[in-house]
């Protein structure tokens, strides 16, 4: 008898011990990134680049890639501003939505003095980035000079969810692609 209670005992310790490790683990991982550097890149953070939306649609699409412009300009990047890209494109008669939505990225480079595009996708979740996609391509080849992905674990608990600050987020993007770009 009493060995079965020391077993129970143990048993309850240890199941302890493992839910309060996982907690901890799913409370403090925290963010994911997980990126791809071209180890052939040769990038000039001075050459001019944009940071876009990869597709055009609501105002939630430019928070992430408004806020990696701001973290990159602090890094020293040339960036050009969307609005001037807008209207070079719309100056030539092109449409730029359709540009952007079409994925004909490659146009951008013939119209604007670009030599690159920072494509952001993400997803919005309450008051953060549940996950985004960062690439940098350059126009001229089409390559993928870098990549990454970003990811929201989510909360065991759907009523609570734990979301980066959105400037927080660019940050992190922005500090990966520092350490891509061996900057």
């Amino acid at each position: 008898m009493l060995s079965i209670k020391i077993m129970i005992k143990y048993q309850l310790t240890w199941l302890v011990m493992f839910s309060m490790a996982t907690f901890t683990l799913s409370c403090s991982g925290g963010p994911g990134l997980s990126s791809y550097y071209n180890d052939k890149m040769n990038y000039d953070i001075n050459q001019p680049t944009t940071v876009m939306p990869a597709k055009l649609g609501n105002e939630s699409d430019l928070i992430l890639p408004d806020a990696l412009a701001t973290e990159l300009l602090k890094m020293g990047f040339n960036i050009v501003e969307r609005s001037v890209v807008r209207q070079m494109v719309e100056e030539e008669g092109l449409d730029f939505t359709e540009i952007l939505n079409g994925e004909e990225y490659f146009k951008l480079g013939t119209i604007v003095d670009i030599e690159s595009i920072i494509l952001v996708n993400s997803k919005m979740q309450g008051s953060g980035i549940a996950n985004a996609t960062v690439k940098i391509v350059e126009l001229e080849s089409g390559k993928i000079l870098f990549s990454t992905s970003y990811s929201q674990p989510m909360p065991e608990n759907p009523t609570y969810l734990r979301n980066d600050n959105i400037l927080e987020t660019a940050k992190r993007i922005a500090e990966e692609i520092e350490k891509g770009l061996n900057m």
